[in-house]
């Protein structure tokens, strides 16, 4: 019996497929069975292709907006009134799901802010990416919380989004959030952890401040985590404005100094709590249904990013 494919803990599946456990699953859909999804990959790319002009959700890889159905049985595709987000396998690049998934559920560990989600079976066996929205809330009328990311707020068209810098980033918190002592922390976090797993993809239209119903904006979530190290993508992501790729822990304690705000002992105490997450991220990896390579690859990445901020 595999870990659970929503929170990978430790403790076997209870639920009645032996895949999940209720209380996860009771907080992911209120339901204590894992929804079906009578989707397969092809007729799922079918049913997206066509729709994606309409759907208002940012990134590069193929997503379907879902809802559950009124008996909660299963996830369908909805064009209005979406309340999860479904990630299929890609073509170009193997096991992204579970790529994903490991990569948000390590961002956890260290405490940072990230949706429900889990891995779920299509019809034909292959899993998906399966996140639920955080920018929905729901009362007697579910309304949606408004976001923007970090592309909209620098006034820079979509086809640049990889063209800003990690500096750029902190200075768009500090002008736009209500609390940015506490924003800037979360963002050194955010950018720290993001090296740490080998993501290269967090570009600007990947991080967003999300409007709270206090109406103050705050870093949103973290979403789009994945180690793309893996698949031949060595470049870290919005560079600190320093040329050496394997950045080390005294430059980022100076962007600490620099950019959030953080006294050098508070920028060295954040990292260090990072770092105190290592055991638990590496039995992690070792729990995730991702194959023995790529697992492989993640790991010797990831004590190497070790290694540079110890």
């Amino acid at each position: 019996m595999g870990a659970c494919l929503i929170c990978l803990g430790e403790s076997p599946p209870d639920d009645s497929g032996g895949r999940y456990h209720r209380a996860c699953l009771r907080q992911l859909f209120g339901v204590e069975y894992a929804p079906r999804i009578d989707l397969d990959l092809l007729h799922l790319s079918a049913r997206i292709e066509p729709e994606i002009g309409k759907m208002s959700i940012s990134g590069m890889q193929r997503k379907a907006l879902m809802r559950l159905s009124k008996d909660r049985s299963c996830l369908q595709v909805a064009e209005k009134s979406s309340r999860y987000i479904l990630k299929p396998q890609l073509e170009t690049y193997s096991h992204v799901p579970e790529n994903e998934h490991a990569s948000m559920r390590i961002a956890a560990l260290t405490g940072m802010q990230v949706p429900r989600l889990g891995l779920f079976h299509l019809a034909d066996g292959s899993l998906a990416y399966v996140i639920q929205r955080y920018d929905r809330i729901r009362r007697k009328h579910r309304r949606k919380l408004h976001q923007e990311d970090f592309c909209q707020l620098a006034g820079r068209p979509a086809h640049e989004r990889g063209q800003g810098t990690a500096g750029e980033c902190a200075a768009l918190v500090a002008r736009y959030c209500g609390e940015p002592e506490i924003e800037l922390r979360r963002l050194f976090q955010h950018l720290l952890v993001a090296y740490w797993i080998g993501n290269g993809d967090l570009h600007l239209k990947n991080l967003s401040l999300l409007r709270g119903e206090d109406g103050v904006y705050r870093l949103a979530p973290a979403y789009d985590l994945i180690c793309t190290w893996v698949y031949g993508d060595k470049t870290p992501s919005l560079p600190l404005g320093i040329r050496n790729k394997d950045l080390r822990r005294h430059q980022w304690l100076d962007f600490g100094e620099q950019h959030a705000r953080l006294p050098r002992a508070d920028a060295a105490a954040i990292l260090d709590a990072i770092l105190g997450c290592t055991d638990a991220a590496l039995a992690l990896l070792r729990r995730s249904p991702m194959p023995e390579e790529l697992r492989k690859s993640y790991t010797r990445l990831f004590k190497k990013r070790c290694r540079a901020l110890a």
